[in-house]
């Protein structure tokens, strides 16, 4: 649960509550560390409103696009002019070239800022220069890795860190699971946490996917209860039951995917045309598997949270040019402009990363993201 407010859950398990209480930020925005202002200003009634006035598919992005923006802007305290123009140039997406275009419009407009903020004048040959070198230290010298987590982790990663070895869950029980399953024809029901998740922690360097991995965490667990494909895309299955912690719809889910496990005829799998059956009493470990990581991941405190690694941390602070002149003299770099230049900043690096060391506490910070409901109301 965030610091600074109590968000609210949408359907639970039956006798569950959660107090709520109104939003208040505190008065001294500009004074607080930038995990923590994020977390107030991705939270806020105002901030929320503005993104719910994008078309859903836009949402998630939108919020990877403020936690970027305030990256580079860290003392901002009021994101209503970004979000507007957000909102203009995503029109474009409208059009073929349209993820293109909305990149270089919205990189045109964080030029501007940085060129308000440093207060460079039309005659200052050296403006380009400037700008490019405060991004790059804002992006790079001073910049993060994310890693998106179901909020009931957060505990474990202040005391912690990231740590390889510790899970909030037991792999022996995940395992049963695919046992029980991969015989009646779904190998992956849990995706492929057994291959993303032991000894790797993942991180990115892009925020576009952050708010879907923080919803969807574990991501094991999302896939087991409605993401899989596993889980047909229509009623009265809901794919988005574990994004929503709608414990009805989830379990609802699990008891339609025991039903279908077990509806092969005699005849069917003996003339290996189905998959055998799981048993009744494999049907009630499955069901007792979900309840009890139900618990754990679909709490008061599941809040979806994502962490800021520190760049300098994982010796990955080194922009790929340290100035523009650098970028202009590559012989790759034709008709080099700043808008080109600042657009191979934030893409010349891969971005998605399985990390194999921990990573200490003291490189982390933690900003609250908002919940499911609140960015997607009507779902």
């Amino acid at each position: 649960m965030s610091k600074h407010e109590k968000l609210n859950k949408s359907e639970r398990k039956p006798d569950e509550r959660v107090e709520q209480s109104n939003v208040v930020a505190p008065p001294n925005l500009e004074d607080l560390p930038t995990s923590e202002r994020m977390s107030v200003l991705l939270n806020s009634p105002a901030t929320l409103n503005k993104i719910r006035e994008f078309p859903e598919k836009n949402r998630e992005k939108v919020v990877g696009e403020i936690i970027e923006y305030l990256i580079l802007f860290p003392e901002t305290t009021d994101l209503e002019a970004y979000l507007d123009e957000l909102q203009t140039i995503s029109k474009l997406e409208e059009n073929p070239r349209g993820d293109l275009e909305f990149e270089g419009k919205k990189i045109q407009f964080i030029i501007s800022q940085v060129k308000e903020k440093l207060g460079l004048e039309e005659s200052d040959t050296t403006a380009d220069e400037k700008i490019y070198q405060y991004l790059a230290q804002k992006f790079y010298k001073e910049g993060y890795y994310f890693h998106a987590f179901n909020g009931s982790f957060e505990e474990s990663v202040r005391e912690n860190g990231l740590d390889l070895d510790k899970r909030d869950w037991d792999w022996e029980k995940l395992e049963r699971i695919r046992e029980i399953c991969t015989p009646a024809g779904e190998p992956r029901i849990l995706g492929w946490g057994d291959l993303n998740c032991k000894g790797k922690i993942s991180i990115t360097d892009e925020t576009d996917f952050v708010y879907r991995y923080g919803v969807a965490s574990p991501e094991w667990f999302a896939q087991f209860t409605s993401e899989g494909l596993h889980m047909p895309n229509r009623e009265p299955y809901d794919k988005k039951a574990f994004y929503k912690r709608d414990y009805n719809a989830a379990k609802n889910n699990i008891l339609l995917l025991c039903e279908k496990l077990m509806a092969s005829s005699e005849e069917d799998i003996k003339n290996r045309k189905a998959h055998p059956n799981i048993t009744a009493a494999e049907k009630i470990e499955m069901l007792n598997f979900f309840e009890e990581h139900w618990k754990l991941f679909a709490n008061e405190k599941s809040s979806p949270k994502c962490a800021l690694i520190k760049r300098a941390a994982l010796q990955k602070d080194t922009p790929p040019y340290a100035t523009y002149e650098e970028y202009a003299r590559n012989p790759f770099a034709k008709d080099p402009t700043l808008q080109k230049a600042v657009g191979f900043l934030f893409s010349s690096f891969n971005h998605d990363k399985q990390h194999t060391e921990n990573i200490s506490p003291k490189d982390i910070s933690i900003v609250d993201l908002p919940e499911y409901t609140e960015v997607h109301p009507s779902s």
